[in-house]
């Protein structure tokens, strides 16, 4: 698909929540976070946590996008070294917002993954990719792909590792096409959780995308 990759405009990110949103709609952590909820609902909570994200921690951070024109087809955040955690008030100011407008449900299980999640990060420089989702209509045709090929060379330039973790097992062998390899596993709020690490591993990206 012929698409660019670049750094996504903050007027764009309502816009890329919703597209986040659905693409993370069955994702195992979130139906574990959010049990029992309708889709949805599902979709209005996630697009709000996005939406929040972004505007919070998004303009210190790398928020990378493939799109043609102003059409968004994936999305992606990555924290640079040193970056990760972003501050404690970042965190109240969304965990605020987020009670206020949607309530407490599957509160505490956030909470419990994403402190699980803090834990396990390494403890050397490297670089952490969030999250990375695509358009559902738009997935397996190359784009996440194109956006993990740009991540990873970022990396490589900066001769760092790339970390990241999973829930989804399908993901495993896209990331492993990457480089990237298991460095641990946990069942955090009953869900099966990979942790993944890349070393600096220059290569050409036709072998890839």
């Amino acid at each position: 698909m012929d698409s660019f990759i670049s750094k996504l405009n903050p007027n764009q990110y309502r816009e890329a929540s919703e597209l986040l949103a659905k693409a993370f709609c069955y994702d195992p952590v979130i139906f574990s976070i959010l049990q029992g909820l309708p889709p949805r609902k599902r979709l209005s909570r996630l697009k709000l946590v996005f939406e929040l994200t972004l505007k919070t921690i998004g303009p210190k951070r790398l928020v990378l996008s493939a799109q043609k024109g102003n059409e968004i087809y994936g999305v992606a955040l990555l924290h640079p070294p040193k970056t990760y955690p972003p501050s404690s008030f970042s965190y109240f100011y969304i965990l605020i917002n987020a009670i206020m407008r949607k309530g407490f449900y599957g509160l505490s299980k956030w909470l419990i993954w994403n402190q699980s999640i803090k834990k396990n990060h390494p403890k050397d420089l490297h670089f952490y990719l969030e999250f990375i989702g695509v358009d559902p209509p738009l997935q397996r045709k190359g784009i996440g792909s194109l956006i993990l090929t740009k991540i990873v060379s970022l990396a490589d330039k900066a001769f760092m590792s790339c970390y990241l973790e999973t829930a989804n097992p399908q993901n495993l062998k896209f990331y492993n096409r990457f480089v990237f390899e298991i460095v641990g596993q946990e069942k955090i709020i009953g869900v099966p959780t990979w942790f993944m690490e890349r070393p600096p591993t220059p290569f050409p990206n036709q072998n890839i995308v």
